[in-house]
């Protein structure tokens, strides 16, 4: 009977002992599955995921639940039942509520992992996302922390040069503003969306570190030239000014006042701009004597701005009196290389035949008629060549209007 009795309470152990190591081995297997789907949520809530990752969220709660209450019932199995397997003398009626109280903590934990892993291959695409997008994290966050050693770098060597530029100390300044989430917690403390954006930020702020520092540089060798050089183009656009006014004069005198009107403020402009781009070569001399070669160089670009202005009214008014000088000397040589053009113009629209529309034909027939009525412009006593050099150069752009429109139908049709 003892015997007996023995045999039933080592067999009630045995299984007892197996229920709870079956249970044992579903807690740590839930828990591994418990620890990888919410490392999945919150790195999945780390890419700034918006709605979508608050649904995510929401739908793991109630199995992150089901998951602790799974747990918590294995150790309260263990706290309850751990001490009867441990003793000798336990009674078989005890055993027996451990073995039962096990077997229901594994059910638990069973179920709580199934659903954990349904869960986890539910949502693959998310894993495959998070995956992707993380791996960026590493290479993007080194690429803006190298960036910036190579802004620092730069703006180190600037200042080695006794170079100064309040301009680049903001630059570099901004840069690391715009490191600042890369370096300061990071994906995990900012997402990894929002510190791969940030590290791209980064890393364009502190190019551009590079490159300003590098443009100081070579503004400060490249200045004193260009100063000098500007000076000279400054000494020739004036010298220019002194032969406008006579060159005006030779327009009205010799052909018309209607062919300088359009010219005649050129002189006082060109004063004007001339006295701008002294005052601001000036101002550019005194930066760069002070070593602040962005506000020269800044200077500069201004003061050839002016002379250039300048300039294009001179050459204007050159260009004005070369031409009607040309025509009056020989208008029939003028003329001759509109008609070539009108003539070509002809030849293309017959070439062409049904490919381009008939009224291009039409067209060019009037203008050969306007070019062979202007020569009534020079049977006056005085003749008007720029009325006849006007009606030349219109000739010659409804000419190539035409021959553009006839191109395009062509190549439609190809």
């Amino acid at each position: 009977m003892v015997f007996t009795s023995n045999a039933r309470q080592v067999a009630a152990r045995n299984e007892a002992l197996a229920a709870k190591h079956e249970a044992g081995d579903a807690f740590i297997a839930l828990d591994l599955v418990q620890k990888d789907v919410a490392m999945l949520v919150t790195a999945f809530a780390g890419l700034d995921a918006g709605p979508d990752g608050l649904r995510l969220q929401r739908s793991f709660e109630p199995l992150e639940r089901a998951g602790n209450q799974a747990a918590q019932a294995w150790i309260d199995a263990l706290d309850a039942h751990d001490a009867s397997l441990e003793d000798d003398r336990a009674e078989v009626r005890a055993l027996r509520e451990a073995q039962t109280a096990f077997r229901a903590a594994y059910a638990a934990l069973s179920a709580a992992q199934r659903d954990l892993q349904q869960f986890a291959d539910k949502h693959r695409d998310v894993e495959a996302q998070v995956r992707k997008v993380w791996g960026q994290v590493a290479p993007r966050t080194a690429a803006a922390r190298q960036a910036l050693t190579e802004a620092r770098d730069a703006v180190a060597r600037v200042r080695a040069a006794g170079l100064s530029s309040p301009a680049l100390d903001q630059r570099l300044a901004g840069a690391e503003q715009a490191a600042r989430p890369v370096l300061d917690g990071g994906a995990h403390k900012h997402g990894a969306t929002a510190t791969i954006e940030a590290a791209a930020r980064a890393v364009d702020a502190a190019q551009e570190v590079v490159r300003a520092a590098d443009e100081l540089a070579g503004l400060a060798t490249d200045t004193p030239r260009r100063l000098s050089t500007t000076r000279t183009r400054l000494d020739a656009v004036s010298v220019r000014l002194d032969a406008a006014e006579p060159q005006l004069s030779v327009l009205r005198r010799e052909f018309s006042l209607a062919c300088s009107a359009d010219l005649d403020d050129v002189p006082a402009r060109g004063r004007a701009l001339v006295a701008e781009a002294a005052d601001l070569l000036a101002s550019a001399n005194r930066h760069a004597a002070a070593q602040h070669w962005e506000a020269a160089a800044a200077d500069l670009a201004a003061c050839r701005e002016r002379l250039a202005e300048a300039e294009t009214g001179l050459t204007a008014v050159r260009r004005r009196v070369d031409d009607l000088k040309d025509v009056a000397e020989d208008p029939a040589r003028a003329k001759a290389r509109t008609r070539f053009a009108v003539r070509d113009a002809q030849r293309l629209v017959v070439a062409s035949g049904s490919r381009v529309p008939a009224r291009e034909a039409g067209i060019l027939d009037n203008l050969a008629a306007r070019l062979d009525a202007a020569d009534q412009l020079l049977d006056a006593t005085k003749p008007d060549y720029w009325g006849y050099l006007k009606e030349l150069r219109a000739i010659d752009q409804l000419t190539d209007d035409v021959v553009r429109r006839c191109r395009e139908a062509i190549s439609s049709q190809a």
